[in-house]
């Protein structure tokens, strides 16, 4: 993979001390899990999303207050078109068949991932449709933005100064990918590693389109508009009458 400069925010946190760095993701992430929380005593997953939009917007106001934009994370136009789709597709692909063999190998291990929270898209469409907003909106860009932009490019220039560019990268690509997995708990165990595992993947995607946000955002929301449009036809082939 060549290597890409990036330009660094001469007030990026991640230059200051590790403890400042550690209270910044923390303050930026924390609506996340509190959100979750809120969303399981009130018993509507709807709130969880909540935690997503509210950790973007802080992340965005305090680049904002520093005088940094998104362009140094990747939120910038540096591919092409044409190649920018010759990596999200291959990616797509590639991601969509490693979930497969994935849940297969954890099926024959008696852990799959618990989709009960999704039966809802049963026989409802419009129920299909207000998830894909969610799938590009919540999901692919604002996960995207905080997970690959914020959270990854934090660890690894806080690894950068000991580990090396290349080891750094390499760790906050692991950090970010079990804080992913982590953060799908709701899913299962079998949930906590496939998430994880395709988070390495949008990950991976980020790196190899010289860190450019787009790729991971068209992947990680083409990846789950496929998804959801299977579990659809899945739940409703299973609630079909025999003939």
């Amino acid at each position: 993979m060549p290597e890409v400069p990036v330009p660094q925010s001469p007030r990026s946190p991640a230059t200051q001390r590790p403890v400042r760095t550690v209270f910044f993701l923390i303050g930026i992430f924390s609506p996340i899990p509190l959100a979750m929380l809120l969303a399981d005593w009130l018993e509507v997953d709807a709130v969880a999303l909540a935690g997503i939009a509210a950790s973007l917007a802080l992340a965005w106001w305090i680049r904002w207050s520093r005088g940094a934009g998104w362009a140094d994370l990747g939120l910038r136009r540096g591919i092409a078109p044409g190649r920018l789709l010759l990596t999200v597709l291959p990616a797509v692909t590639v991601l969509l068949v490693v979930n497969a063999l994935l849940g297969r190998l954890l099926a024959v291990l008696g852990m799959e991932p618990d989709l009960s929270r999704f039966v809802f898209l049963r026989g409802n469409f419009l129920a299909l449709v207000l998830m894909l907003v969610v799938v590009w909106t919540v999901a692919a860009f604002g996960e995207e933005m905080l997970f690959r932009g914020v959270l990854l490019n934090t660890l690894a220039d806080l690894f950068r100064p000991h580990a090396g560019d290349r080891l750094a990268w390499v760790l906050a690509l692991v950090i970010t990918s079990a804080v992913v997995g982590a953060g799908h708990a709701y899913y299962g165990p079998a949930g906590v590693i496939i998430t994880g595992v395709l988070g390495g993947g949008f990950g991976l995607v980020y790196l190899v389109a010289q860190r450019n946000l787009w790729a991971p955002i068209l992947t990680h929301g083409l990846f789950d508009t496929v998804a959801f449009v299977v579990l659809y036809v899945a739940l409703n082939q299973s609630a079909a009458p025999a003939s």
